[in-house]
């Protein structure tokens, strides 16, 4: 819910900036055990976040965190090493970053702006440089945009995004999914591998791009294969095929696959470019012989 202070709602200029030093955000987190997403229009310290809770139940730290993403320790470690930060207490959230955040109970929090926002918020994202391309760019982001988000993602050199990765379960497994295919909700924060050079990521609501995300040449198509299990989901691989492609690992062309370690769901992926994959593209003559693995936790039919 976002309120404001006073009975003013702020002034709107021609640029579509809104002044939101009056506005207040207010959200109910529900379930101790997870980790929630956050994700503000407006700039918030940490510090003046208020909650409907007694002091001594609401020692940061101990009774709460929040958490931000960190690309380049994923880059430089890779995706075994926990890239997620801890936020200290004088920390600022900013516009347009999407965050996690721990509570030890159910609760209310109010945050209040400090800055200027907008109808559509800048996504800025980091290429994040990495020795194996596989762990280069990842940027857990939000769309910037006040409403559920069904459109182009276009990245700051005009090519469009062509993947995400959502949360199943708060956090705890994903799921691979082409821009395309989803609904992003507003507010909340989802997992993009970003390519080389790459700055800002533009959430087009209104423009529905009519070319091709790969490139088609003569002969091309996708393969997608599903894992179905009766008691624990399901889980897809998808090939890409295109005399365009290469055998080589591209970020916005091959996506790595997130597994989930602990069993939770079954795991379905492609081998190739030294990794398992959620989506493998590869010229025609390679995609006649890939490799697949995956991992199921119980018996099921």
């Amino acid at each position: 819910i976002i309120e404001t202070k006073e009975d003013t709602i702020g002034e709107l200029n021609w640029l579509g900036q809104i002044k939101a030093e009056k506005w207040m955000f207010r959200q109910t987190f529900i379930d101790e055990s997870v980790y929630h997403y956050l994700s503000l229009p407006f700039d918030c310290r940490v510090a003046d976040i208020c909650v409907n809770i007694p002091a001594e139940r609401w020692v940061y730290g101990t009774d709460w965190l929040i958490r931000e993403y960190d690309g380049a320790i994923r880059a430089e470690k890779g995706p075994l090493k926990g890239a997620w930060t801890h936020l200290s207490p004088d920390s600022v959230l900013r516009k347009g970053v999407a965050y996690l955040i721990g509570v030890s109970e159910d609760v209310v929090l109010e945050f209040s702006a400090i800055s200027e926002t907008h109808k559509e918020i800048p996504v800025s994202v980091k290429s994040y440089p990495a020795t194996l391309p596989v762990n280069a760019g990842w940027n857990f982001v939000p769309t910037g945009l006040w409403t559920s988000f069904n459109g182009n993602a276009v990245l700051s050199n005009g090519e469009l995004l062509n993947y995400v990765y959502l949360s199943n379960d708060h956090m705890r497994t994903f799921t691979a999914y082409e821009v395309s295919e989803v609904t992003l909700a507003p507010f909340a924060g989802f997992f993009v591998q970003i390519p080389e050079d790459i700055t800002e990521i533009n959430f087009e609501q209104e423009v529905k791009l009519s070319a091709p995300k790969f490139l088609a040449s003569q002969e091309s198509g996708k393969v997608k294969i599903t894992l179905q299990h009766t008691d624990l989901g399901s889980d897809a691989t998808t090939l890409i095929i295109d005399d365009a492609e290469t055998t080589d690992y591209r970020i916005n062309h091959d996506l790595h696959k997130m597994t989930d370690s602990e069993g939770r769901r079954p795991q379905i992926y492609s081998l190739g470019a030294d990794t398992k994959l959620a989506y493998n593209a590869l010229p025609t003559l390679a995609a006649k012989d890939v490799m697949l693995g995956c991992t199921v936790s119980q018996n099921g039919i």
